[in-house]
């Protein structure tokens, strides 16, 4: 459960009470998150490209 909210909180999610997250359609932390995690999805498939061509796949 502990991974499942910090997964959430990594693109917006916020703790409101027991085991309940929102997102606030007026937060901008939604996208800045978005373009993160786009960001390093593109930096691991490119050092993914690498290793591949290292290896010689």
């Amino acid at each position: 459960m502990t991974r499942i909210t910090r997964g959430w909180q990594r693109v917006g999610f916020q703790p409101y009470r027991d085991n309940v997250l929102l997102l606030s359609p007026a937060s901008l932390l939604l996208e800045e998150q978005r373009s993160f995690l786009r960001r390093e999805f593109a930096e691991l498939g490119a050092a993914w490209r690498v290793e591949r061509a290292r290896a010689g796949l």
